[in-house]
C-alpha cells in the first residue's frame, strides 16, 4: 500500500510537470510558385501541433482578436431601376440608436440618409453601387443599414420597381486583407416592414430584393427592408488547422498556396495536460510569386 501510494503521488506530480515542446520544423524552400507544394518537416517530441497558413483568417498573431483596426468596413450591391417615372424612391440609410424592432416605431430613431454616397441604377441592371465607407457607423452598438422605398400615387405614372443584389459588407485593411462581414444577400438577414399599401411589399430570395411598385393610379407607398443588425469592426478570432495530435504522429505537413504573396507560416507546437500547457511557435516567412 505504501508503494502504491508513491507511484500514485509520483505520477500526479508527473501529470502537472509539462515540459516545453522539443519540436524543430524545417522547409527545403521558402521562395515557390502559386501551386506549388511546400514541404514542412519535422523532428522531435509535441503533443500538438496547430498550423497557421498566414492566409487571411487563419494568421497566428490574429488568433485572439475579435475587433478590426486600420481599414474601413465597406457596402456594396448592384442596383436595377425599373419604371423610372418618379424620382428618389430608393433611399439607403443607416442608424446605430434603432433598437431592433420592426415595427411602426422604426421611423422615430435616428436614420442618417447616406444614398448620395451610393451610385444607383438610371435604368441598366447590375449598375455597381461603388464600396460605400461605414466608418463613420463603427461603435460598440450594432448598426442598421436599410433600404427604405416611397411609391407615390400617379393618375399616369406607374411607381418604380428596384432589384438589389450582390450584396456585400466587408471590412478592408489592404488587397490581402479583407474580412466579410456580409458575404451575400442570403447572408444579410433582410427583415422587411410594409408602413402603407399593404398590397406592394419587398420580396427576398437567396439573390436578391426586390420592391415591385404598382401600376397607375397605385395608392401611395412605404416600404423598409432592414440589414441584420451588424458591429462593423467585430471579426471573429483567426483559426488554424490541428494536424497533430497525441494519438496521430506525423513527421511532415504539405501545403499549396494558391494566391502570390508573402505569407508569416506559423506552427504551434504544444505540450499539455488537463492542468497545465507549453507552447513554442515556429514561424517561415513564405513568399508566394505567380506563374
Amino acid at each position: 500500500m505504501i508503494l502504491l501510494s508513491v507511484f500514485s503521488l509520483i505520477s500526479c506530480n508527473h501529470d502537472l510537470d509539462v515540459s516545453t515542446p522539443n519540436f524543430e520544423i524545417s522547409v527545403q524552400n521558402t521562395n515557390i510558385k502559386v501551386g506549388d507544394t511546400v514541404v514542412f518537416n519535422f523532428t522531435g517530441e509535441a503533443d500538438y501541433l496547430t498550423f497557421y497558413s498566414g492566409e487571411t483568417g487563419h494568421q497566428n498573431g490574429f488568433r485572439d482578436r475579435i475587433a478590426l483596426t486600420g481599414g474601413a468596413p465597406l457596402l456594396q450591391f448592384t442596383s436595377y431601376l425599373q419604371n423610372g417615372n418618379q424620382r428618389d424612391s430608393l433611399r439607403l440609410l443607416v442608424s446605430t440608436d434603432f433598437k431592433g424592432t420592426i415595427d411602426s416605431t422604426l421611423v422615430n430613431y435616428h436614420w442618417i440618409d447616406i444614398t448620395d454616397n451610393a451610385i444607383l441604377s438610371t435604368g441598366i441592371d447590375n449598375t455597381t453601387s461603388g464600396s460605400i465607407d461605414l466608418s463613420a457607423f463603427i461603435s460598440e452598438k450594432p448598426a442598421y443599414i436599410a433600404f427604405k422605398y416611397v411609391g407615390k400615387y400617379n393618375e399616369l405614372q406607374p411607381q418604380e420597381t428596384w432589384t438589389i443584389k450582390n450584396l456585400s459588407v466587408k471590412y478592408k485593411i489592404d488587397s490581402l486583407n479583407v474580412f466579410p462581414i456580409v458575404s451575400s444577400i442570403g447572408d444579410a438577414g433582410f427583415i422587411s416592414f410594409d408602413l402603407k399599401n399593404p398590397l406592394k411589399k419587398w420580396t427576398q430570395s437567396s439573390t436578391q430584393i426586390q420592391m415591385a411598385g404598382g401600376a397607375a393610379k397605385t395608392a401611395d407607398n412605404i416600404d423598409w427592408i432592414i440589414i441584420k443588425p451588424l458591429i462593423l469592426n467585430q471579426v471573429n478570432p483567426d483559426t488554424g488547422v490541428a494536424i497533430m495530435g497525441i494519438s496521430s504522429k506525423i513527421d511532415h505537413y504539405n501545403y499549396v498556396f494558391l494566391k502570390s504573396g508573402t505569407y508569416d507560416v506559423a506552427f504551434v507546437c504544444t505540450n499539455a495536460t488537463v492542468k497545465e500547457n507549453k507552447s513554442i511557435v515556429k514561424h517561415f516567412q513564405i513568399t508566394v510569386n505567380a506563374k
